[in-house]
């Protein structure tokens, strides 16, 4: 009997194409191609008009903005997911810079001295240094100004009653002018924090199952000798394209198979075509432990540090001849790279993969024979 939905949980799954046919192969991967060179241009228009991220209404005029790149086989939907998806990268970029920006005035400076000389110091000198930093009526409205659009009239943007006050009260005074001044170089100054999101290596492509958009699916089809599984999707004017899965049936084999979107990506390993989708797997069951422990994942100083002051680390000079190889790759561009080259990178990722997991498992081995 299958368990019902509150006993399973979402979990991916990953599906290979490796031996296709080679001109469809090539029709798949232009598919690919042309969508990671729309999503640039797309990743562009909204990077030069990232001002209107600051607000709903602008965010929402961005998102409407999806038909900046229009293509012959590529849907229309296809273009739309990609670009919100790019309009929510931005967003999350720069909610990531908003919450670490203050406004701020300098309250006070405490300076504390060493009172007699020591080896190190003489008295006098500096031991502790701190600027205080207030928050006033003022910087409040400031702050709230940074995230108004000010190439329109500011007032009907304020829905803030407190605020509406502020501005009111600060309009009287002769200062007002370097007020806005101010709030327009904070949001300049926040606004230049947020890069340039580029997808060069990115080759990839999000599929739905609807069936008046991609029809996107895995198929098995009994009267093929060679490949029984396909994965199948359409595109303009209902062309469709085929691709032959390996399927390992220990792996593959789930009935729960839920396939609504599926996301199509080159590998970075040979020649291959990868297809990710999601099935509902049970719920992991763990094994039994009498105390919780913490993990703070760390890069700079180690790889990972436990609450019991645990420390696991990784080697370092491997990691740093690894980004130096890569780096030179990375110099030279992925469609320019050799075989011989290709294949030193494909090296790479399965050191890297390797490794990485190596720490991991220390760690889990360790949670384990502390319970």
């Amino acid at each position: 009997m299958r368990k019902n939905n509150k006993d399973s949980n979402l979990k991916s799954i990953l599906y290979t194409s490796k031996y296709f046919n080679t001109g469809k192969g090539n029709e798949v991967k232009r598919l690919l191609e042309s969508m990671s060179n729309y999503k640039n241009s797309l990743s562009k228009y909204v990077y030069e008009n990232r001002k209107l991220l600051l607000t709903y209404d602008g965010i929402k005029t961005l998102k409407a903005n999806y038909n900046k790149v229009k293509d012959d086989t590529i849907l229309a939907w296809n273009i739309q997911k990609e670009h919100h998806a790019i309009v929510d990268k931005y967003e999350n970029a720069l909610r990531r810079q908003m919450k670490n920006f203050k406004v701020r005035i300098q309250d006070k400076i405490l300076i504390k001295r060493y009172s007699r000389n020591s080896k190190i110091h003489k008295k006098g000198d500096t031991k502790y240094f701190e600027i205080k930093f207030k928050s006033t009526k003022l910087t409040k409205l400031i702050k709230y100004l940074v995230y108004l659009d000010f190439s329109k009239d500011i007032e009907p943007q304020i829905t803030n009653g407190a605020v509406k006050d502020l501005l009111n009260y600060y309009k009287t005074k002769p200062y007002f002018d370097r007020i806005l001044n101010l709030a327009k170089d904070m949001q300049n100054r926040l606004l230049s924090k947020i890069h340039l999101i580029e997808f060069s290596n990115d080759y990839s492509l999000r599929l739905t199952s609807t069936k008046d958009i991609n029809k996107a699916r895995i198929e098995f089809d009994n009267t093929n000798s060679l490949y029984k599984y396909w994965f199948i999707f359409k595109m303009k004017g209902n062309k469709e394209y085929r691709l032959p899965l390996e399927i390992n049936k220990d792996y593959h084999n789930k009935d729960d198979l839920i396939a609504k979107e599926f996301l199509l990506y080159l590998s970075t390993k040979g020649n291959k075509i990868n297809i990710s989708t999601t099935y509902k797997g049970e719920k992991p069951v763990f094994k039994s432990f009498n105390k919780a422990i913490g993990m703070d994942v760390n890069i700079k100083h180690n790889f990972a540090k436990l609450s019991d002051d645990k420390e696991i680390d990784y080697d370092r000079a491997f990691f740093k001849s690894i980004v130096k190889d890569i780096n030179k790759l990375d110099k030279i561009g992925y469609q320019n790279l050799t075989q011989k080259e290709l294949e030193k990178l494909q090296k790479l990722y399965r050191r890297l993969d390797w490794y990485v997991e190596l720490p991991i498992h220390n760690i889990l081995d360790y949670c384990e024979e502390h319970n």
